[in-house]
């Protein structure tokens, strides 16, 4: 599928305009060979007024093929988009693009990355994960380029090589590959990124590098000498990687490094990764306790016989903040561990999960681990459980399930943590084997208590007293109906499953403020309808993506819904008291909230973005609570004059639609401080005052007046 004529030529003149070629989501087979002659000057154009492509936005397209001609006309861009295409190679040669600084290929066809790719010295981040890639390039050390040799006068007044560049006032020369200034005032020192790369520019680097989900067996030790100086994030997940270069532990400023999901039997030391934040998959930084920084590693699923040299850990009982984050959750289940040795000096460890390793024996040496609140020891190679494990002082939850202990019965195990707790004591004390304690929890006892369903749902009971259970990656067709006997249960995660359906019965759960939902079959969510509480949560985070046609409905105050297939908005969302909602990213091509009257009043936040809206939203101008309004890269002609109805408004991003001009209403507006027209078709006012900023687009409508 090609763009019309028509639609193709707006596109480049807007291109010429702003610097900014949006050519996503077209269903494009292939790139306009117009881009190739970009540069000529159409009829009727002024070539003074053209500005380079400075950003590059390709994605969600069908494109298989990335021509070597365009190296030229994006030679001067800062960002490439290009993911969720058909790519299948890349151009060998990058050394024109000097002042690329993001490149995104993910979700493509590439078996292989050109080396030129990681010599550009302005490239800080790079996406290629969920490819084909089997192998990676060697890589030569970045050459820094030495200062330049100062020009003699007669190179002064024109040196060679320069080509004069609009900046708003009048044409100055400007080095191939710096970048323009659009966006920003005349005169207005441009910021450090903008800097010549190679010309008197700081040493670039990688600082984020993204690889996760390909066929990657090695990592070469140059690659990783090359990026170690700059590197901040490293997602290898996902590969087929047997082992890391020892390299890896001289990427001091490493902050995230993801590995899960390999062949890995060994880590090399990671002592030298101070500032290292997350380890593992999941991808996320726990929040501050007691003023200090905090930690978690997620080693699961690999072939680990033994765990990494960690960076030293901080006293527990800290008089200030250290240096060190300490670690404070460690995640290493289905590995090949054979000893908990190596996790006695994490002092401050609350959270350990040795979940089905070959765990033979528990030292008596973690009993130093005071901090310890969760202990999974499920599916290993226990015979005896030592009664210490009963006395630690914060010791509440405790998984053995699965080992071969005789003495653990089935009666005790089917009481949970607290039965099993209660039971070392009392053999500690030369009591019974069997204490009296309460009875399970409902649903504790259906079945044989070792079969996997009932292991399974004592690890629902179990995880359900913290509030918090993790089913992400079972494989379930179904969710467990204990899950929905946890009356305090406030986050469910049943990412990567198979559900088709949800039962109306999650909404039972009346504490439930996180609900995930991703990569699952469902083709339809149910309208939750729980029964009035004294203090509703206030918020319910749905994460649907790459589901079919998804519907939601809830009775939160916030709903996120972003980048789903959703095409119609059920009313039963409209007629909630939502604070804020964004369905950004969805294929809505229309949204009518003119009769929705109690969102009228409360809605504060609301993102269309994406969205392939064609016209104003009808019935926004009803929403007078509204401070942020975001309709971005959608195709909206105009701006209702009646937009003034918006009182509260403080920021209106239009960006990338087909807006040619601006009602006089806008200056109306008492609190908008942002005003976002960059890629839009606007012929008045012109770039020169359009460039400056929302302050002096208002002052030009307010000195035109109401009549023109």
């Amino acid at each position: 599928m090609s763009i019309p004529p028509l639609v193709l030529r707006q596109l480049l003149r807007q291109a010429r305009a702003s610097g900014l070629l949006n050519i996503a989501q077209k269903s494009l087979r292939a790139f306009p060979p117009e881009l190739l002659s970009y540069e000529d000057t159409p009829e009727g154009e002024n070539w003074w007024e053209h500005e380079p492509v400075a950003k590059v936005k390709a994605h969600d397209n069908l494109i298989s093929q990335y021509p070597e001609g365009l190296m030229v006309t994006f030679r001067c861009c800062t960002l490439i988009d290009l993911h969720n295409n058909e790519l299948a190679s890349l151009p060998e040669d990058w050394g024109g693009m000097q002042s690329l600084a993001e490149l995104r290929l993910g979700h493509n066809k590439l078996a292989r990355l050109p080396a030129s790719l990681f010599q550009i010295p302005a490239l800080t981040i790079l996406d290629a994960s969920h490819n084909l890639l089997t192998e990676l390039p060697e890589c030569r050390p970045l050459a820094r380029p030495a200062a330049p040799a100062r020009p003699s006068s007669a190179q002064s007044a024109n040196p060679a090589g320069l080509r004069p560049v609009h900046t708003g006032r009048a044409r100055v020369p400007q080095a191939a590959g710096l970048r323009d200034t659009v966006g920003f005032p005349t005169g207005e020192v441009d910021p450090p990124r903008r800097e010549l790369a190679g010309v008197g520019a700081p040493a670039g680097g990688l600082f984020e590098l993204y690889l996760g989900a390909n066929q990657i067996r090695q990592v070469p030790p140059s690659l990783v000498a090359l990026i170690a100086p700059t590197i901040r994030q490293l997602d290898l997940s996902q590969n087929r990687i047997g082992a890391l270069p020892q390299a890896i532990s001289e990427c001091e400023k490493l902050t995230r490094l993801v590995v899960s999901g390999n062949r890995l039997t060994d880590l090399p030391p990671l002592r030298n990764l101070r500032n290292l934040a997350t380890l593992g998959v999941h991808l996320t930084l726990t929040v501050p306790f007691d003023g200090l920084g905090e930690r978690r590693a997620d080693l699961r699923e690999n072939c680990l016989t033994r765990l990494p040299a960690l960076p030293p850990q901080p006293p527990p009982h800290p008089d200030a903040p250290q240096a060190v984050p300490a670690l404070v959750e460690l995640f290493a289940a289905r590995n090949g561990l054979a000893s908990l040795d190596e996790v006695l000096p994490l002092s401050n460890l609350r959270t350990l999960d040795y979940r089905e390793n070959k765990v033979s024996e528990v030292p008596e040496g973690l009993t130093r681990l005071e901090y310890l609140g969760s202990l999974d020891l499920t599916m290993n190679g226990l015979e005896q459980i030592p009664a210490f494990l009963g006395f630690m002082p914060r010791l509440r939850v405790l998984l053995l399930e699965g080992n071969p202990c005789r003495a653990l019965r089935r009666e005790i195990l089917a009481k949970g943590s607290v039965g099993v707790l209660a039971w070392l004591r009392s053999r500690a004390q030369g009591g019974p084997d069997d204490p009296s304690e309460p009875p399970a929890a409902p649903g504790a006892a259906r079945g044989r208590s070792d079969s996997p369903q009932a292991l399974l749902e004592t690890e629902i009971r179990n995880a359900a007293a913290g509030g918090e259970v993790n089913l992400e990656g079972r494989g379930l067709a179904e969710v467990p109906a204990i899950v929905f006997e946890q009356p305090d249960l406030r986050v469910l995660r049943l990412a990567r499953n198979k559900l088709t359906q949800l039962p109306d019965a999650v909404g039972q759960l009346r504490q439930l403020t996180s609900l995930d939902l991703t990569r699952n079959q469902l083709a339809q969510i149910p309208t939750v309808r729980r029964p009035r509480l004294h203090k509703p949560p206030s918020r319910l985070h749905i994460t649907l993506t790459h589901l079919g046609q998804a519907l939601a409905g809830t009775d939160v105050h916030e709903l996120l819904a972003a980048y789903n297939q959703i095409r119609r908005v059920p009313d039963l969302v409209l007629g909630m008291p939502l604070t804020a909602l964004d369905l950004s990213g969805n294929p809505l091509g229309a949204i009518d909230l003119s009769g929705a009257a109690l969102l009228q009043g409360t809605l504060q936040a609301l993102n269309l973005s994406m969205c392939r809206l064609t016209r104003w939203p009808e019935g926004i101008l009803l929403c007078r609570a509204l401070r942020e309004l975001k309709l971005s890269d959608n195709k909206i002609p105009e701006i209702p004059a009646e937009v003034n109805a918006l009182r509260n408004l403080e920021l209106l991003d239009l960006t990338n639609n087909s807006v040619r001009s601006l009602p006089y209403a806008l200056c109306r507006l008492p609190v908008l401080r942002g005003l976002l027209l960059e890629g839009n078709l606007i012929v008045q006012p012109r770039r020169a005052v359009l460039e400056k900023g929302t302050p002096a687009v208002l002052k030009w409508l307010e000195e035109r007046g109401p009549e023109s």
